[in-house]
């Protein structure tokens, strides 16, 4: 039986070299691809896109959250202006009181509504877990601050 000769490197030689190879792989900002609203959100959630957008650091890959966000912010308007206008508490014909449909469904969506917010880094606490909120306390501190 004949020794197999080894010629060339050896797996792991192969592996580290092709890792080393690979350039690191980022996710371009929203400023990096100007994402810009998809046509069949109304001009209501276009602007709340453009609100969102302005105001939050995202990546590309958010996009399809910042579109499911629109339009539930877009739903939660219109119901809080339904409840708003009509009230939490409705008359029904034969004058018997009854809950409005539209304060239901609002307190329905806050819990998905909520989760997106969270989900973006809308929210305080999720902010300052990713250390978001030092930046902009710093700033905002140190301009109001340096005068003293």
């Amino acid at each position: 039986m004949s020794k197999r000769r080894r010629t060339g490197r050896t797996a792991m030689e192969l592996i580290s070299a092709s890792e080393k190879a690979k350039p690191e792989r980022t996710v371009p900002s929203v400023e990096e691809v100007r994402i810009q609203p998809p046509e069949r959100l109304s001009d209501a959630q276009q602007a709340i896109w453009h609100e969102v957008v302005a105001t939050v650091e995202l990546r590309a890959c958010d996009g399809f959250l910042l579109e499911v966000l629109c339009g539930l912010v877009d739903q939660q308007r219109t119901l809080q202006s339904a409840v708003d206008r009509d009230g939490p508490i409705l008359t029904q014909v034969n004058g018997r009181p009854m809950h409005n449909p539209a304060a239901s469904a609002l307190r329905q969506l806050e819990p998905q509504l909520t989760r997106c917010f969270k989900e973006l880094g809308m929210s305080p606490a999720t902010r300052a877990r990713l250390k978001l909120d030092n930046r902009t306390r710093q700033s905002g501190a140190e301009s109001r601050w340096a005068k003293f």
